[in-house]
């Protein structure tokens, strides 16, 4: 993968590492991360920029869609066996947006918490429950079939990805190279699938 043609012999060592957990970058020793996040960051010293937002929506396995019919609102969801993202106890609603801004907090009865975003859509796709995920996550399985969105018409949040870094001067070339190509090519990748 070319990522800057400026650096055409860039060589970049990406080390992975997925949680929900905030991460001490200077600490950790992390030169960028990628934050998923609903609120304001809190004032860390690091420097933020924001990439895009990326759209949630309550997918099921397409028979529930079937059942439930195209006319369903959030109602008909109420007390649905659903799936949490999170392994810490919280919220058992999902807080839902529609058109013209109206809001909905549909409450439902929690049957997995999980940290994996993947073993949750999975679980959905299984018939365990119903699951608020980012649509980027559940594109594949909606288009194979596998999975239904539902509720069309209403998102189950827009939080934003940004794009974290030291506040430094003088970032070595490979890190500024791989934050200009994240921030060029993360929000086509994330919206091209999120919002079809």
């Amino acid at each position: 993968m070319k990522i800057n043609p400026r650096f055409p012999n860039l060589r970049v060592v990406l080390r992975l590492q997925a949680s929900n957990d905030y991460a001490d970058l200077i600490t950790d020793g992390i030169d960028l991360a990628i934050r998923g996040h609903e609120k304001l960051l809190p004032d860390s010293g690091l420097i933020q920029r924001r990439i895009t937002e990326v759209p949630w929506h309550l997918f099921g396995p397409p028979g529930l869609a079937q059942h439930l019919g195209n006319s369903a609102s959030p109602t008909d969801f109420d007390s649905q066996p659903g799936l949490a993202l999170g392994w810490r106890p919280g919220s058992s609603a999902w807080s839902l947006e529609g058109l013209g801004r109206s809001t909905a907090s549909v409450p439902y009865a929690i049957r997995m918490r999980c940290d994996d975003m993947v073993s949750l859509k999975e679980a959905a796709a299984a018939g365990l429950g119903v699951v608020a995920l980012p649509a980027y996550v559940c594109a594949e399985d909606v288009a194979a079939g596998r999975l239904s969105r539902l509720l069309p018409d209403w998102t189950a949040g827009l939080p934003e990805i940004s794009l974290l870094a030291h506040e430094r001067w003088g970032n070595p070339p490979q890190v500024d190279a791989i934050a200009a190509f994240l921030r060029l090519e993360l929000p086509n990748v994330m919206n091209k699938i999120g919002r079809s």
